[in-house]
């Protein structure tokens, strides 16, 4: 019993390992694109004079490990990312994206609390409500027997901190726009 058991748990970790891979390149990708097309407030400040994309992300996931990856590579827009793992309690007010990567929603309620009104853009797990409370809420949806990773953008709220969305990036099948 205890071998048809462990037999069972390697058959299984495999896939979960893989699916955990491709949610977290999916991610990494999408933000990849934020900025090319994303339009900042010009009144904040963000660190590196303009040079840097800089991304804090909270929580430990395939994802992070990933995002960390991009330090020094060039954004689309010819920036350089600068890429940190931060806590729920020591959050960058001057970085471009906080990324939350672990389902919790009262971290997700406090992270978006700290950061109102700093014009970051922030993102985080949950479902197609988009009730997470960030900015842009990604999660998975099965259509036809087939996982995507969907992000739920909340524009009413992106538009409050003065961040503009190029409409090119809402083109995108795996977006959704919410009001």
């Amino acid at each position: 019993m205890k071998y048809c058991l462990a037999l069972l748990m390697l058959l299984i970790s495999p896939v979960s390992a893989a699916a955990d891979i491709d949610e977290a390149e999916q991610i990494v990708s999408f933000v990849k694109k934020l900025d090319k097309h994303v339009t900042w407030p010009k009144d904040r400040s963000a660190e590196g004079n303009g040079k840097l994309f800089v991304i804090a992300a909270v929580g430990k996931s395939p994802a992070t490990d990933k995002l960390k990856k991009l330090n020094g590579e060039k954004t689309p827009g010819g920036k350089q990312f600068k890429v940190r793992v931060v806590t729920p309690d020591l959050l960058p007010s001057n970085g471009h994206v906080l990324i939350v990567t672990t389902p919790d929603e009262k971290t997700l309620k406090t992270i978006v609390k700290k950061l109102h009104g700093s014009g970051t853009l922030t993102i985080g797990p949950g479902d197609s409500t988009g009730q997470a409370g960030t900015m842009i809420t990604y999660f998975n949806e099965t259509v036809e027997n087939k996982s995507r990773l969907r992000f739920q953008i909340n524009i009413a709220a992106i538009k409050a901190e003065g961040i503009e969305i190029d409409s090119r990036l809402l083109e995108d099948e795996s977006i959704i726009v919410g009001k």
